[in-house]
């Protein structure tokens, strides 16, 4: 099981955690009321790290209230998590560790 631990999206701080048993046959949740976001632990480590992506995702069109539908947080958590993987460089530029 990961240990995130928690993550910031937009000056709001989320407890990511990987549960046993997901909600409604969901593979993540996440809520912004309770500050969580949730994550079926049985998954495939690679469906884990799609879904914490999309569940992010999700937060910020929430808190910036952009009403996006699940058609779109499907297609920007693929087209986003594609551009982490393929693109180590600008990662580490975007980090700041490109000057290391």
């Amino acid at each position: 099981m990961p240990d995130i631990g928690s993550v910031r999206v937009l000056s709001h701080v989320f407890d990511v955690e990987f549960v046993a048993q997901g909600a409604k046959h969901l593979a993540g949740t996440c809520d912004i009321t309770d500050s969580a976001l949730h994550v079926l632990d049985g998954l495939p480590e690679e469906a884990k790290k799609n879904t914490v992506i999309h569940e992010l995702l999700h937060l910020m069109s929430d808190i910036l209230d952009l009403g996006l539908k699940e058609v779109q947080i499907n297609g920007l958590a693929c087209g986003l998590k594609g551009l982490i993987e393929d693109n180590p460089q600008l990662m580490a530029w975007l980090q700041g560790l490109d000057n290391q």
